[in-house]
């Protein structure tokens, strides 16, 4: 019985260390997803006029909407800062997005745009990642605008990120350089999570 016992005892260590392998694995494998991402960013709530191409709206949106930084520097976004920009296809995503007609024109088209659950996200890969960055730190002047500007996170860290917004108890989630954090209520020290980290209660 003792030699059973031990036997089974070492059969759960095994079992133990093989599912903290997996999990170093998958936490690595993920963390070098999203650094791949480094230089993207996710807009949503961008219409796209047909007068003007993906890259030509999000340089326009970015040029009306995006003040200055804390340098006092207004970024000055061009096509060739641009290495690509589509639409993020989903289920719900038409085959064909809807332009504003040409009867638009640039001088007619203002900051107000499409309400950012009605348009299709438009994910941008920057050239440079100085650019992902500098965009990044002043969206939180478009908090009274319909465009959101976020990280493009991996699967896994959007998926953990959602959990977190959907529980009562986490006052807010965000992510920043790919790391994901939370906040409790009345605490303002934030807490860091990646996956498989225990969810707050």
């Amino acid at each position: 019985m003792k030699k059973l016992r031990l036997e089974n005892d070492a059969l759960k260590d095994n079992i133990h260390a093989i599912k903290q392998s997996i999990i170093t694995i998958e936490r690595k494998a993920n963390d070098n997803e999203q650094y791949t991402r480094r230089n993207n960013l996710r807009f949503r709530g961008v219409s796209v006029a047909a007068w003007e191409s993906v890259p030509r709206a999000i340089i326009r949106v970015v040029k009306l909407n995006v003040g200055v930084d804390e340098n006092g520097q207004r970024p000055v976004l061009t096509e060739a800062d641009i290495e690509a920009a589509h639409y993020v296809r989903t289920k719900q995503t038409p085959n064909s997005v809807h332009r504003p007609t040409a009867a638009a024109t640039p001088s007619s088209q203002t900051t107000d745009e499409s309400n950012s659950s009605s348009t299709p996200s438009i994910i941008v890969r920057f050239l440079n990642r100085s650019w992902s960055d500098r965009i990044i730190k002043v969206r939180k002047q478009l908090k009274q605008k319909p465009i959101v500007i976020s990280e493009d996170l991996s699967p896994a860290n959007q998926k953990l990120l959602n959990q977190l917004k959907s529980i009562e108890s986490v006052d807010k989630a965000w992510s920043w350089n790919g790391k994901l954090y939370y906040a409790l209520p009345g605490v303002k020290k934030p807490h860091p999570i990646q996956i498989h980290d225990a969810l707050p209660d």
